[in-house]
């Protein structure tokens, strides 16, 4: 369920990858793309959330998300991505 400012957003995942951070440790991340734009100004639709390994392994592109998202003064901020 969703408090009363945040905003849910549809969209499907476009691609998956990896990556090492500071001290070598890997993180993973998803793109999503979204059905409508979460920033108006710049008309922004994808987004990259980092998700755990354990996760990662089985996210498959092309699955439908759902985008929790919180007004900002540009427009949406992304909180979470839900599958």
């Amino acid at each position: 369920m969703t408090e009363r400012n945040e905003i849910v957003r549809l969209g499907k995942i476009t691609a998956k990858r990896n990556k090492y951070g500071m001290l070598g440790f890997r993180k993973y991340l998803i793109s999503v793309e979204f059905d409508e734009p979460f920033n108006r100004r710049t008309g922004e639709k994808s987004w990259e959330f980092m998700v755990s390994s354990g996760f990662y392994e089985d996210i498959v592109i092309g699955a439908r998300v759902k985008g929790i998202f919180d007004q900002a003064p540009e427009g949406l901020r992304p909180i979470t991505c839900v599958i």
